[in-house]
């Protein structure tokens, strides 16, 4: 899954990246880092990489493999050098469009199995991530590491971001932990799509001191009955929209019948400041999605923070 936004033809394609990675760990084409084999053996370090999703290429730049990227996803954008090379669409491979570049590696976080198998015989190894976690993530991290042969980096950072991650979890571990809702998508006000246990995101919010709306529901991400939103009464509402969108998903919130009395709402914990892509990406930068949704539920647990970040937290420490 990465990043989804609302509206506009970005949401739709990473809309499309959520609904595709909820099953990509069925019928993969090779391998997955949650399904039957494992991740990066056999075959020498890759040399040229076509990486097809966000979170993939902010890996490889992370651990010092970004030089040998030829060929992103339209939606790549971080770290910035990464804009500068050519793109495909991941969710209609064009075999002979990737072909072109001579990849001896393809990275996806999900999965066309008619076309990744068609990749694969002409050559490239064709790699499928698949994580429901954020541990799965960092596993995800070094099996990337491995592939390129940047192991020792790999490890290093994802040493340091477990690091990070132990420290969000001393300061929210004696914090009550309020139900959160998280919305992806609310462009169909009567189903907007939400995020169940086998989201990475809901792991996020377990982990930054929440408790996922619909933790019970076995699914990545679905699209939900508002109705069902409205009796479950979160106590929070996070949104994944930009900057530029939030004032106009916040009305929408109040327009759906009935919600004005939800909890989240009457007390205006809404969450809608943050960065999607820290939410939304499976890669390095998911940690510091944590530890700011850690700080915005629970900013008095995280000490003074900057007046710029204060004036962005949806309500003020207690």
């Amino acid at each position: 899954m990465d990043e989804l936004f609302p509206s506009g033809s970005k949401g739709l394609l990473v809309l499309a990246a959520c609904v595709a990675c909820a099953s990509c760990d069925r019928g993969a084409a090779t391998v997955s880092t949650q399904g039957a084999r494992p991740v990066g053996q056999g075959g020498s370090a890759a040399l040229r990489i076509a990486a097809l999703a966000p979170a993939l290429n902010e890996a490889l730049f992370a651990v010092g493999c970004g030089a040998r990227v030829v060929l992103r996803d339209p939606a790549s954008d971080f770290p910035a050098a990464v804009r500068r090379l050519p793109s495909t669409n991941p969710f209609a491979l064009a075999i002979e469009h990737i072909a072109a570049f001579s990849p001896d590696l393809v990275l996806l976080n999900h999965v066309d199995v008619r076309r990744a198998r068609g990749l694969e015989r002409l050559g490239p190894r064709v790699i499928s991530f698949d994580p429901q976690s954020v541990a799965a993530v960092l596993e995800a991290i070094e099996a990337i590491g491995r592939l390129c042969d940047a192991r020792p980096a790999a490890e290093r950072l994802v040493g340091r971001l477990r690091h990070e991650l132990a420290a969000v979890a001393a300061g929210v571990q004696s914090r009550r932990r309020p139900s959160v809702y998280v919305e992806l998508d609310g462009s169909n006000p009567q189903q907007p799509w939400t995020v169940g246990s086998r989201s990475f995101i809901a792991d996020l919010v377990r982990r930054a001191g929440g408790r996922p709306l619909f933790e019970s529901v076995a699914r990545a991400a679905w699209q939900v009955n508002a109705e069902a939103v409205l009796r479950a009464a979160p106590e929070v509402i996070v949104l994944s929209v930009p900057w530029t969108a939030r004032a106009a998903a916040r009305r929408g919130l109040l327009l759906r019948p009935g919600w004005a009395q939800v909890p989240a709402l009457r007390e205006g914990r809404i969450i809608d400041g943050l960065d999607p892509a820290l939410l939304s990406r499976p890669g390095p930068r998911l940690v510091e999605g944590v530890a700011a949704l850690a700080r915005a539920l629970h900013p008095a647990a995280f000490g003074a923070l900057p007046a710029a970040e204060q004036a962005r937290l949806p309500w003020r420490p207690r």
